[in-house]
């Protein structure tokens, strides 16, 4: 748990760090400057006029679904198709959250990455641990906040229940499904 404690802590210090103005106002040394300038550039220089991911799914729901369904019987994160790819946050994801006051804007993007890919390793773990009390049987309940628009994404916050026999379990680790284009996809998990 305590391993858990030195990803979640930092995170939850940039979260907020915005003035009454909604500005972000911190004051960065020339070295960090330097590379949230490189980071900028790096992530601006994949912005386009339209998108794709690989494994999309028609509806939200059904996007949510497969990616649960792998959950039950794969633990290991990266052999879960349904969820963007380290490509697909990079070249998709990131150019479209940047400068909406995310963390990304004020943090260099190889600590970023390490601090997304850390927590989503996390969030999959209590997953797949909760789905594997399920089958592919199970019942899905999923249930959208309203849409949210990120440039060409719009990011969907999912609430999910699923029920099988009598046993109901909440996934609170799904963060947003991503609609790119017309598919959509898991986007973003975190404990």
């Amino acid at each position: 748990m305590n391993k858990y404690i030195y990803i979640i802590i930092p995170f939850l210090l940039f979260v907020n760090c915005k003035n009454e103005r909604g500005k972000i106002d911190l004051d960065f040394s020339p070295e960090m400057k330097a590379k949230l300038e490189a980071s900028k550039q790096l992530i601006q220089s994949n912005e386009k006029e339209s998108y794709y991911i690989s494994n999309g799914s028609k509806t939200p729901e059904e996007a949510v679904k497969k990616f649960l369904l792998i959950a039950i019987t794969q633990s290991d994160l990266s052999k879960n198709p349904f969820i963007f790819t380290e490509k697909e946050n990079l070249e998709v994801q990131y150019p479209n959250i940047y400068g909406s006051g995310t963390s990304l804007d004020i943090t260099p993007l190889d600590d970023y990455k390490n601090l997304v890919e850390k927590r989503a390793q996390i969030g999959y773990e209590k997953i797949n641990t909760k789905m594997k009390l399920f089958t592919d049987k199970a019942t899905f309940e999923i249930h959208f906040q309203n849409p949210r628009e990120y440039k060409k994404l719009q990011g969907i916050k999912p609430r999910v229940t699923v029920k099988l026999k009598g046993k109901t379990i909440y996934i609170d680790e799904i963060k947003m499904v991503f609609k790119v284009g017309d598919s959509f996809k898991v986007g973003v998990i975190s404990p």
